[in-house]
């Protein structure tokens, strides 16, 4: 593989004039011989901010400001009695203040050379010069090569912010969503810090970087209906789908609690959100399912049964061979292929999050309803970055509503006080010995 070159100086100047002439990405690539990826990602990185005012008029970065009528805003247009829209402090001072987009910022070119606009344009906007970009780009790459340079003071007053969390079983990418103002580094750099040991938490109290065990062998099946997927197979599944292309599936699915202990956590969530519902089980039967989902029914009515859990998707476990009496309630159930958990792979990640707070080994006996929503609701209160730093239950209740979730007894929880860790159930989880 050849070694990459950064962008001289020359060719950045060739990036300017093609700009200025109008040329896409494209072909700029395509003459400098480089990709598009990277001409576009230099154009972003290295182009210079410009806010400046035209002929005769104030810069003013509004959205409205061509049709705005407001006056007397402040002190100064009360004494001229002019229109606030043609003032400099506008932006600073009007409540009605939108922030004003180009569509040549946020897609390609990214930058104006090229408008012919640019006279007359009074908002913020950004220009790519080749001198400024050169200069930028190498001071970045100084930078970067001079290694971490935080005094112990910035580093103690992160670790103030970073290891409690942490060991609340939140993720760096979750800490720096919310804490991006506090911590005086990059996501990147805070996961660096974290690894070369700078914090008082490090690598092994992060949850991915724990390895999991084998799976234990499978039991030998005892199905209550021996023909139950005879119409409710995997393909079956993909052929409603085409015929209902609207309806939302739920994903389900069971958490064991450690031998000898037969009670479980019966796991469902909804891939449109994220949202987990952990339920408790006292013995992992087809009959205390059904008990689940007959609880369910009653709680939500009718209504929102249906609206909820209009298809199920779930593995060929013993627990959900009856699926004529859950049917009965008003939904339909499909299963997964043998083996294939990639076919439900949304529950599969929600089982991870499970035993983030439930871990193996755990026996599930003391629990109760209760601690099941608890679990629920600092799981759906945790941002999630597929969700651009959202919830899932910030998601679900815009979907569904708020009286869904007050059905569901789900509540929401702070940022802060969330908690993906055992600590969370206190002392009613014991560990297999």
């Amino acid at each position: 593989m050849a070694k990459f070159e950064h962008l001289s100086l020359e060719e950045r100047e060739h990036i300017q004039i093609l700009l200025g002439q109008g040329v896409n990405l494209n072909q700029i690539a395509v003459r400098l011989g480089r990709d598009r990826k990277t001409i576009a990602e230099e154009i972003q990185q290295n182009r210079t901010p410009v806010f400046k005012g035209g002929p005769g008029t104030a810069r003013n970065n509004c959205a409205k400001r061509k049709s705005c009528r407001r006056r007397h805003v402040c002190e100064r247009c009360f004494r001229s009695g002019t229109l606030c829209s043609i003032c400099g402090k506008c932006n600073e001072v009007c409540d009605a203040f939108v922030p004003a987009t180009c569509a040549r910022l946020e897609k390609a070119p990214f930058c104006c050379n090229g408008c012919n606009k640019q006279g007359n344009c009074v908002i913020k906007r950004y220009r790519y010069e080749a001198a400024q970009a050169h200069k930028r780009a190498r001071q970045r790459l100084s930078d970067a090569r001079s290694g971490l340079t935080f005094s112990e003071e910035e580093i103690a007053a992160m670790d103030a912010v970073v290891s409690p969390l942490i060991r609340k079983g939140q993720s760096p990418h979750v800490i720096y969503v919310h804490h991006a103002d506090e911590l005086l580094c990059s996501e990147r750099t805070l996961y660096t810090l974290i690894n070369n040991g700078f914090f008082r938490v490090g690598p092994l109290d992060l949850e991915r970087t724990v390895q999991r065990r084998l799976r234990p062998r499978t039991r030998p099946e005892r199905k209550v209906d021996k023909r139950c997927r005879n119409g409710r197979t995997y393909d079956d599944y993909i052929s409603c789908l085409e015929h209902k292309p609207d309806v939302l599936t739920v994903e389900m699915d069971c958490v064991e609690s450690a031998k000898p202990d037969l009670s479980c956590l019966l796991t469902m969530t909804w891939p449109n959100s994220g949202f987990i519902l952990v339920l408790w089980c006292p013995r992992k039967t087809s009959a205390e399912v059904y008990r689940r989902f007959i609880e369910l029914r009653r709680r939500l009515g009718r209504k929102y049964f249906e609206l909820l859990f209009s298809i199920i998707l779930t593995d060929r476990g013993t627990e959900f061979s009856d699926p004529q009496k859950i049917e009965a309630l008003g939904t339909k159930i499909f299963y997964c292929d043998p083996q294939r958990s990639d076919q439900k792979p949304h529950i599969e990640q929600a089982n991870s999050q499970v035993r983030r707070i439930v871990p193996k080994g755990s026996f599930l006996k003391n629990l109760r309803a209760d601690d099941t929503l608890l679990i629920s609701s600092h799981l759906n209160s945790y941002a999630r970055r597929k969700l651009n730093g959202r919830t899932p239950y910030h998601l679900f209740r815009e979907i569904y509503g708020v009286e869904v979730l007050h059905l569901l007894g789900i509540k929401e929880i702070a940022c802060d006080q969330v908690t993906l860790k055992p600590s969370l159930l206190g002392n009613k989880l014991e560990r297999k010995p």
